[in-house]
């Protein structure tokens, strides 16, 4: 689930689905406007992991 989100979340986020044939996109890139999105994913893979070791070691307390 988590590489799936993080892929998602890439996906979106690069605007590979989308066509750009003006360039603006390339360019806002170039100019240093937009960042890439490997950052804000891997924040997002990170709280992911975090959240859900925190759930397994609440649900692994409430069982002793």
């Amino acid at each position: 689930g988590i590489i799936a989100s993080s892929f998602l979340l890439m996906f979106v986020s690069q605007r590979l689905w989308a066509t750009d044939h003006l360039g603006i996109w390339a360019r806002a890139t170039r100019e240093g406007c937009l960042a890439p999105p490997y950052v804000a994913t891997a924040f997002a893979a990170a709280l992911a992991v975090y959240t859900i070791i925190r759930a397994a070691r609440r649900i692994l307390s409430q069982r002793k």
